[in-house]
């Protein structure tokens, strides 16, 4: 083994490090953390991190972590995570190939790691056991992914606790399993300040409750099973969103021979308009994902689209199919629900009509996950369709000029 590098005072490269501020500091020291970052011991876990970061790099990979806050410039987005995956790609465009772990706001736990070059396809696991009174810090995430590269990943545990355990005061409550007005409720109307209060108001007031026919309900059991249930890997892992794509694709394939049988007869523009753009929209987004952990909301956007196409197919004049505002991948919305303190319903599903939300549509924000709703994208603010009309014109607006849903 290499012999370990001095450990500098601290890794704090100002106010508003540059991306080559940042490259130069890596390429002296590969291992950079912020005393923010440090969990009260930053030399203890700068040392631990560095001798680990040996290791791999004995193994033959270039392993770079950069806990660096305040970088100006990066990508914007929820909790940082976005910012911190523009960091690791834009300091492997600087460095090199290799495996690069990144964070840039401290004020949350997200961060990021990516695989260039040969690199590119290895997968590290979070750390297991993971629960509301013991989670790991960013530190702690980061110390287990370069274990599994050292090929010396024997005790995750250890990363529960200690210098690398997420502080208690840190630790929040409002993941899945919360109660319904700790969660659900707030997020809700962060949506109706998003989107204007009266334009939920109008739209949930439009909605009508109808019971959903029996072919109806075999599609969404159908899609449920295949595009829901746990699968090797979770739910982000190739295999789900492979199955959920698939799912997608046949739907609407079913969706696109309907049409086109419907092509000669009479339909009313709104109808027609609704059917086409939310076609051409989910087509749209099979062909052109966004990547990463969003690519899983915008397959669940296509399914949703797909079935306001479906729905106007089989009742042109009916009310725009709304799924399930907690997890549209339970089906259609056929029960309101009232948000407390808000003076909304939304529509849900059966499941999701009473009591706690517990199995809310998720998206991973660095070691945790939170629901789809918290987020700031057009998901969240159309509710996946269950507070607009007219989805497909929303995220038509929102990739415009290239931009992503």
């Amino acid at each position: 083994m290499s012999a370990v590098a001095p450990v500098p005072e601290d890794d704090d490269l100002g106010l508003s490090p540059s991306i080559d501020d940042v490259a130069a500091a890596l390429r002296e020291d590969p291992v950079l953390v912020h005393p923010l970052y440090g969990n009260g011991a930053r030399d203890e876990v700068d040392a631990a991190l560095t001798a680990k970061v040996g290791t791999a790099r004995e193994e033959g990979v270039p392993v770079y972590v950069a806990l660096v806050p305040g970088v100006p410039g990066l990508a914007e987005g929820d909790h940082g995570y976005e910012a911190a995956q523009d960091l690791a790609l834009r300091l492997s465009r600087e460095l090199g190939d290799g495996y690069y772990f990144t964070a840039t706001d401290p004020s949350s736990n997200a961060s990021a790691d990516l695989g260039t070059g040969e690199w590119s396809s290895t997968r590290i696991e979070y750390v297991p056991g993971q629960s509301q009174d013991a989670q790991s810090a960013v530190v702690g995430q980061v110390a287990w992914g370069v274990d599994q590269l050292a090929g010396t990943a024997d005790d995750p545990g250890q990363y529960l606790g200690g210098i690398w355990q997420r502080p208690d005061w840190d630790i929040g409550g409002d993941g899945p399993s919360d109660a319904f007005s700790a969660s659900f409720a707030p997020a809700v109307a962060f949506v109706a300040v998003g989107i204007g209060a009266t334009l939920l108001v109008r739209n949930v007031t439009r909605w009508r409750e109808t019971a959903p026919a029996g072919t109806r309900v075999r599609r969404d059991a159908k899609v449920l099973a295949d595009a829901s249930a746990p699968s090797r890997g979770g739910v982000d892992s190739p295999d789900h969103l492979a199955t959920l794509e698939h799912t997608v694709r046949r739907e609407l394939d079913v969706v696109g021979r309907r049409r086109s049988r419907r092509a000669g007869r009479p339909l009313d523009a709104a109808t027609r308009t609704r059917v086409d753009g939310s076609y051409a929209t989910a087509q749209a987004i099979l062909d052109d994902p966004s990547p990463g952990r969003a690519r899983r909301l915008d397959l669940v956007g296509a399914l949703v689209l797909t079935r306001v196409a479906a729905e106007a197919l089989d009742e042109p004049r009916g009310a725009p199919y709304r799924p399930c505002f907690a997890n549209p991948l339970h089906g259609r919305g056929d029960r309101t629900r009232e948000v407390a303190d808000a003076g909304l319903a939304v529509p849900v599903c059966k499941a999701c009509s009473v009591g706690p939300i517990t199995d809310p549509l998720t998206v991973r924000h660095g070691l945790r996950r939170r629901p789809y709703y918290e987020g700031g994208d057009v998901w969240a603010r159309t509710g996946f369709g269950a507070l607009v009309d007219d989805l497909w014109s929303e995220v038509g607006r929102a990739r415009a000029g290239g931009g992503r849903s």
